[in-house]
C-alpha cells in the first residue's frame, strides 16, 4: 500500500477546526475511492501541528486523489494560519495488536540511510523492533513507511494511552539505536501525537506472512501449526520424498535451516485481494551447512522470492512459489557443479489472530 502524509503547523487554537476538516471532507474522499484505505489524523496541541495520513492500494489511486484534496489541505493551511507541506512513502510493513482509537498515543521516529540500506532498515523494524515490542503493556501496533530513493524511512508505534507512551521511551530509545546501528543510518527525529482519528485499514492477512517467516528464521518449525493447515495444498516443486502438506513445510525447512543455521526471511513488498495474499520476501543466510548432500561453501546468500498464499480460517491453505534459485547457486558457487538444487521456499501461512 501506498500513504500520503499532510503536516498543517500553525495557530494551535484552530487545531480542532482542521481535524474536523478532514474527518468531514478529506475522510470521504479516500472511503469512496475503490483504493482508498483510509485515512487517520494525529496532533500535537502544544506545538500546533496536525498530521493527517491517508492510505491508497495504488500509487496511481493517490496521485488521483490530489485533484480533491489539494483544496482541502491549502484550505487547512489557512485555517491554522500556518503551513502545509506533504510527503509520499510506499507502506513497508503495518503490525496491529489493538485497535487504535481516540485516546492512543503515536510515536513517530525517522531515520536516514543510503537508499540501498532502506531494506536493512524494513529487516530490523521486522525483526528487531515488533518483536522486542509484542509484549510491552500498551503496545497496540506499528507501521513503517519508507521513501527508498530518498533514504528515508518513518517508523510508527501506538500506545494504549499516554502513559503507556512514556513508559515506553526507554526500549524505544534502545531500539532506535539498535534499527541505526543495522543500517548504518542516523535518528533524523523523534516526534509524539494524540491520536484523534484512526481508520486507515491494515491488511487482513499481513501479519500472518511475518509470523510464518518469523518461525521460519528462528528455526522452530513445530509452530508452524498454527499458521499452516495440515492438509495444505501445495503447487510449487518439492522433492519427491517429503510428505504432503504441514509436514512437508516443516521438513524442507528443516533441510534449509541447517544449510543456513542463521536463516532470516522478510517481508519488502505485500499485497492481498480477497483471500489471496502474495509477499515478495528477502531471504539472507550464510551457507555453514551441507546443502542437499553438497558441503558447506561458507558464502552468503541474499536473495528475493514470491509467496502466494490462498488463507482459509486463519490458515494457509494453498500456496504458489516462486524463488531465485539461479541467484542463490551463484552467490554460493554453486551454480555450475549443482544447477539440480532448488532455492529455498516458503509455504505459508495462517495464524489464530484474524486481524
Amino acid at each position: 500500500m501506498y500513504m500520503r502524509v499532510t503536516t498543517v503547523h500553525g495557530d494551535p487554537s484552530r487545531i480542532d477546526d482542521v481535524v474536523a476538516l478532514v474527518r468531514d471532507r478529506a475522510k470521504p474522499v479516500v472511503d469512496r475511492s475503490e483504493d482508498g484505505r483510509g485515512m487517520s489524523v494525529f496532533v500535537d496541541r502544544e506545538k500546533g501541528r496536525v498530521v493527517a495520513t491517508s492510505a491508497w492500494a495504488t500509487e496511481q489511486a493517490r496521485a488521483a486523489s490530489n485533484k480533491d484534496l489539494a483544496p482541502l489541505r491549502d484550505e487547512a493551511a489557512r485555517l491554522m494560519s500556518g503551513t502545509v507541506r506533504t510527503a509520499e512513502y510506499e507502506i513497508a510493513l503495518t503490525e496491529q495488536v489493538v485497535p487504535p482509537g481516540p485516546g492512543c498515543w503515536l510515536r513517530a521516529t525517522t531515520l536516514t540511510a543510503e537508499p540501498a540500506r532502506i531494506r536493512d532498515a524494513v529487516a530490523a523494524f521486522q525483526t528487531t523492533v515488533i518483536p522486542a515490542l509484542r509484549g510491552v503493556p500498551g503496545f497496540c501496533g506499528a507501521m513503517l513507511l519508507v521513501d527508498q530513493a530518498a533514504g528515508t524511512g518513518i517508523g510508527s508505534t501506538i500506545w494504549i494511552s499516554r502513559e503507556a507512551l512514556g513508559a515506553s521511551r526507554d526500549i524505544a530509545g534502545g531500539l532506535r539505536g539498535d534499527v541505526a546501528a543495522q543500517t548504518g543510518g542516523q535518528v533524523a527525529g523523534v516526534a509524539e501525537y494524540e491520536v484523534v482519528l484512526a481508520a486507515t485499514k491494515p491488511p487482513r492477512h499481513e501479519h500472518l506472512f511475518r509470523r510464518a517467516y518469523e518461525i521460519m528464521s528462528t528455526g522452530n518449525l513445530a509452530d508452524l501449526d498454527e499458521v499452516i493447515a495440515d492438509d495444505l495444498v501445495e503447487h510449487a516443486p518439492i522433492p519427491p520424498d517429503f510428505p504432503p502438506g504441514r509436514e512437508g513445510v516443516k521438513a524442507f525447512m528443516a533441510e534449509y535451516r541447517t544449510a543456513f543455521p542463521d536463516l532470516r526471511m522478510t517481508i519488502e513488498k505485500y499485497l492481498e485481494q480477497g483471500d489471496l495474499a502474495c509477499a515478495v520476501a528477502r531471504v539472507t543466510g550464510t551457507n555453514t551447512g551441507s546443502l542437499m548432500g553438497n558441503p558447506p561453501t561458507g558464502k552468503p546468500m541474499d536473495v528475493t522470492m514470491v509467496d502466494i498464499v490462498r488463507v482459509v480460517d486463519g490458515k494457509a491453505a494453498e500456496h504458489w512459489g516462486a524463488g531465485d534459485d539461479l541467484g542463490m547457486l551463484t552467490q554460493l558457487g554453486l551454480a555450475g557443479s549443482a544447477p539440480g538444487i532448488p532455492a529455498p521456499r516458503t509455504i505459508e501461512l495462517g495464524s489464530k489472530v484474524d486481524a
